[in-house]
């Protein structure tokens, strides 16, 4: 799925905070002007919800005495509020532009503190490579809405990160217009248990799934390859204490995650009759592998509990509205089981 506004941006070339006037460059006596259609969740709505979408611009700066390869100033990162936007009054050279997209949701994550620096940069860094988006907030808001009923959760459809990087040459006297494809980054997991009374033996007080290393940052530059780089892994258990009993219906549970490979992924029952023991399954792969996560795709994995203890695993892409569980999106990936231990 892609998202889709119109955006064309206005601004001046400004000098970035903590650099000097001399490192802007100066403007080109002709305007340029750049407009740009972007595809996000805002589908033409004139205000942006839920999410925080900003743009960065970054140039070469060779009078920088520094190991800064690609420029991109405070005054440069941008946040979109509308859309209908003019880009003018740019120097004619070469640019690489960036537009990400975070979740912004009044009282659970603020979009704007979502971008951050990579490890080990300067807070203050101007330099493009350096910047990066932390996941960190909204994972652990899944993390304590886990234990929410799941009417009351937020929808994972709301907690995507989308991206699209590109470089372009501004010219004098010429319009630049582009339509731009922001790429969902982030990756599905969805792990449906089944009716919980045909699948465990009483009645459950509480489903933990454990997963390790779990990425918390993306770096928004993607190498002029559209790679997506992640660090700062962590280890992330969601505990789920609301498990309906007798109402004949799937309990699924879905998160939104960074891509990686789930190492040593687990899934603890426990039980509400602490007489009976806790239940622990490994989530892996017929190969006894790890399952991956993938960009802009659904893991989903199924559990066949009480009777056999195995898990069915398949991967699929998003269709056009991003419906979770769709039949019509199978995306040819062979199914795969594997016990439970």
């Amino acid at each position: 799925m892609n998202k889709q506004i119109i955006i064309g941006l206005t601004l001046m070339s400004l000098m970035a905070a903590g650099c000097s006037n001399n490192d802007s460059p100066a403007a080109d006596e002709r305007q340029v002007q750049a407009v740009f259609k972007i595809e996000s969740r805002a589908d033409g709505t004139e205000t942006l919800t839920d999410e925080c979408l900003r743009m960065f611009i970054a140039d070469r700066r060779q009078e920088h005495d520094n190991t800064e390869a690609l420029h991109c100033g405070e005054d440069w990162r941008i946040d979109l509020t509308t859309n209908s936007y003019e880009l003018s009054g740019m120097t004619a050279q070469w640019y690489k532009f960036a537009f990400v997209s975070v979740p912004d949701l009044e009282g659970i994550v603020n979009g704007k503190s979502l971008f951050t620096v990579a490890n080990g940069a300067d807070k203050n860094t101007c330099d493009f490579n350096e910047l990066a988006i932390d996941y960190a907030p909204v994972l652990k808001a899944q993390v304590a809405e886990a234990q929410q009923p799941e009417s009351k959760r937020t929808s994972v459809d709301k907690l995507d990160v989308w991206r699209a990087v590109m470089n372009r040459w501004l010219q004098p006297d010429k319009v630049l217009k582009e339509d731009v494809t922001m790429q969902r980054l982030t990756g599905r997991l969805v792990l449906n248990l089944g009716i919980p009374e045909d699948q465990f033996r009483a009645k459950v007080a509480s489903i933990a799934v454990t997963l390790n290393r779990v990425p918390q940052k993306f770096l928004i530059h993607d190498e002029d390859e559209g790679q997506i780089i992640t660090e700062n892994a962590q280890n992330y258990t969601f505990t789920y204490t609301e498990i309906p009993w007798n109402t004949r219906q799937d309990y699924v549970v879905t998160l939104a995650l960074p891509p990686h490979e789930v190492q040593q992924a687990a899934l603890v029952v426990t039980y509400k009759d602490g007489s009976i023991q806790q239940e622990g399954y490994r989530i892996v792969d017929s190969n006894k592998e790890a399952v991956s996560i993938k960009a802009n795709t659904k893991t989903t994995i199924l559990f066949n509990g009480m009777e056999t203890g195995e898990f069915e695993v398949r991967y699929a892409g998003f269709n056009e509205k991003a419906v979770i569980d769709v039949e019509d999106d199978w995306n040819g990936w062979s199914e795969q089981t594997d016990g439970g231990e």
